[in-house]
C-alpha cells in the first residue's frame, strides 16, 4: 500500500513572513547590509534580504511553504516578485524556458549599490554606437541572440560594479524581473577579449556566455510601477533634485527601448 503524499498548505504573504524573511540570518558578515538604504518598504527588504539568502545558500529554500498573495496584494507588484521568488525557492521549477539563466558561483561579491540608478540613467543617455575618441568605454551591454539582457557599470570608483538586468531572467532556477540590480562575475577572457576595443565606443558587448556568475541584489526604481515608487523615496535624499526626477521618471521599459534602439544602429554602422 503506497503512502500519500501530503502537500503543505500555502500560507498569505503576511507581515510575519515579510518579517521572517527579513530576519533570515546572513550567512557572512561581508553581506551586512542597512536595506532601508535601499528599499525603505518591508516588502522591498525582503526582497534584498531573499537575494542575500539565495546568493549564499541557493538550494535552500526561503520558506518550508509556499505562499499566495492576498486580493489587495495581487495588484502590488513588489509583492508579486517576492512571492515568486519565494515560491520558485521551494518548488524549483525544471521546465525548460528562453528566459536567460544563471547561476551564482561568487556569493560572497559585495553589492547593492545606491548609485546605481543615477549611473545608468546617466549612462544609457551617454550610449551611442558612435566612436567617442580616447575616452574609455562606461558600460557593458550583454546579450542573448541579438537581444539585451544586462546592462553593466564600468566605473568602479562608483560604488559596486552591478548590472541592470534588461529582461526577466533566472538565477538559480529562481526568476527575476527586468529592473533588478545584480552583480556580473565575467570570465577572464571575456573582459581582456571585450568587443569594441576601448576608444571606440561609449560601451563594449558580451554574448552571455562570458558571463561566469550573477548575483541577484534588490530591485531597481525602474522596475516599479510608478504608484510603488513613493515606496523608494527616502533612499533618494542623498542625490540632488536632478537625479531624483530623472530617476523618477524612467521606467525600465525606456531603458530597454534605448539600449535595443543602440544595438540596431550599432548593426547598421
Amino acid at each position: 500500500m503506497s503512502s500519500k503524499i501530503v502537500l503543505a498548505e500555502p500560507q498569505p504573504l503576511s507581515e510575519a513572513v515579510l518579517q521572517h524573511i527579513v530576519g533570515l540570518p546572513l550567512p557572512s558578515s561581508r553581506d551586512l547590509l542597512d536595506y532601508s538604504a535601499f528599499a525603505p518598504s518591508l516588502t522591498l527588504d525582503a526582497i534584498v534580504a531573499a537575494g542575500t539568502h539565495l546568493r549564499h545558500s541557493p538550494d535552500q529554500p526561503l520558506l518550508e511553504t509556499p505562499v499566495y498573495l492576498t486580493s489587495e496584494q495581487q495588484g502590488h507588484f513588489a509583492s508579486q516578485v517576492l512571492a515568486s521568488i519565494i515560491n520558485a525557492s521551494i518548488t524549483r521549477p525544471t521546465n525548460n524556458t528562453e528566459d536567460p539563466a544563471f547561476a551564482c558561483l561568487d556569493p560572497t561579491t559585495l553589492g547593492g549599490c545606491a548609485a546605481a540608478e543615477p549611473y545608468f540613467v546617466d549612462a544609457v543617455g551617454k550610449l551611442s554606437p558612435i566612436a567617442t575618441g580616447d575616452h574609455p568605454p562606461i558600460a557593458d551591454i550583454v546579450t542573448k541572440n541579438g537581444n539585451p539582457v544586462l546592462l553593466s557599470k564600468k566605473a568602479r570608483d562608483l560604488g559596486a560594479e552591478t548590472c541592470l538586468t534588461l529582461c526577466k531572467i533566472t538565477v538559480d532556477g529562481v526568476p527575476y524581473p527586468s529592473g533588478s540590480i545584480a552583480i556580473p562575475v565575467m570570465k577572464t577572457e571575456a573582459r581582456e577579449e571585450a568587443w569594441p576595443a576601448n576608444g571606440e565606443r561609449p560601451y563594449t558587448l558580451h554574448d552571455i556566455r562570458d558571463v561566469r556568475s550573477l548575483g541577484f541584489m534588490r530591485l531597481s526604481m525602474f522596475a516599479l510601477p510608478l504608484d510603488e515608487r513613493s515606496e523608494w523615496h527616502e533612499a533618494y535624499d542623498e542625490y540632488d533634485e536632478d537625479d531624483s526626477e530623472k530617476i523618477q521618471q524612467t521606467s525600465i521599459q525606456e531603458i530597454i527601448s534605448r539600449i535595443r534602439d543602440i544595438l540596431d544602429q550599432d548593426k547598421i554602422s
